[in-house]
């Protein structure tokens, strides 16, 4: 149950690495602060326009060693 999230306020790093993730949580209400996310080694195909909207402070995103076979555009946006 990922709304155990909401009470991390204040989180700024995400480290997701390695943990057979298919799909991105779209939220506007989590990761407010977070600078850096690690989502490497994963099995992300597909990175949305949305996907990292909430992620208001981000900076750094790992995304090596998925795949990822489409991203649309204005994902970094």
């Amino acid at each position: 149950d990922f709304n155990v999230l909401k009470y991390l306020i204040n989180l700024e790093e995400l480290y997701l690495s390695n943990n057979q993730i298919q799909n991105i949580i779209e939220s506007e209400y989590y990761f407010k602060k977070v600078e850096n996310i690690d989502l490497s080694l994963n099995k992300l195909e597909e990175i949305k326009k949305d996907h990292f909207k909430s992620f208001r402070t981000l900076f750094e995103i790992n995304l090596n060693d998925n795949k990822i076979i489409k991203i649309d555009s204005g994902a970094f946006d």
